[in-house]
């Protein structure tokens, strides 16, 4: 952590008042950098029925979605699970290079092609300000955070769509070990693109706006989309919908063999 970063003297306000909702990714590379299963570090909390994020169990059950637990109770003033109290009142995050998305974006947020600055923080007044900031590095966060929560959803409405189509529900193990299990095939795209094109298409993906709906799911792009956008964009459908077809057939029971 930089020290000059506001972060640098923090007093936990941030973690011990917010729910740290997060994304797919989040629990994979917290779960596999520090060989923690996701049951010991996440909570799951009801979800809107809208929310294209929220994970169901059941046929027609009801959604959820997950965060970072709290230390003691889950309850409003427990600061974050991977917080380090130090002395004095101040601290420091446990996991910073391993931190959310959510985290790494804070306070920051993208608004039309502006990297903004969120007024409800809770950080004391002055700590942040653009001149101080390296605002292309926070731009970055945004896009890719854009990109993991749209990758988010389309992974989720898969999963959900399976388990509408069995008969049987699904444990909240299940429903890690598939997040663990496609995020590592999800890697494996990812590695198979060079650096610098990656970050060509992550730019891409960002600048299409807050506003702008999954390409996932719909690509309304208004420019032509150039090659190795759509190439992206259907190895990312092929690797979740192949993933999920793999993962519907394993858990279907096995019928006996004939003796």
């Amino acid at each position: 952590m930089n020290a000059f970063s506001p972060c640098a003297a923090c007093g936990k306000p941030c973690c011990a008042n917010y729910t740290v909702s997060i994304v797919g990714v989040d629990a994979w590379t917290i779960g596999k950098q520090l060989f923690l299963p996701l049951e010991s570090f996440l909570i799951t909390f009801p979800a809107a029925e809208h929310n294209e994020s929220g994970f169901v169990l059941a046929p027609g059950g009801p959604r959820h979605e997950i965060a970072l637990d709290k230390l003691g109770r889950y309850r409003k003033g427990n600061p974050c699970i991977f917080w380090i109290a130090l002395q004095e009142g101040y601290g420091r995050c446990g996991i910073y290079p391993y931190r959310p998305l959510v985290c790494q974006t804070y306070p920051a947020f993208q608004q039309e092609e502006v990297v903004a600055l969120r007024d409800d923080v809770y950080c004391p007044a002055r700590s942040w300000n653009l001149m101080g900031m390296d605002v292309t590095l926070f731009r970055r966060r945004l896009y890719r955070f854009r990109m993991e929560r749209d990758l988010y959803a389309y992974a989720v409405q898969a999963w959900n769509r399976a388990v509408e189509d069995s008969a049987a529900p699904r444990s909240l193990s299940q429903y890690y070990a598939f997040l663990m299990n496609l995020y590592e095939h999800l890697d494996r795209v990812r590695q198979s693109i060079p650096a610098e094109r990656r970050q060509q298409l992550l730019s891409h993906w960002g600048e299409r706006g807050p506003g702008a709906p999954n390409p996932l799911v719909a690509d309304l792009t208004p420019r032509p989309a150039s090659p190795e956008w759509q190439r992206l964009l259907e190895n990312l459908r092929d690797t979740v919908d192949g993933y999920i077809v793999a993962w519907h057939q394993s858990e279907r029971p096995q019928s006996r063999a004939a003796a």
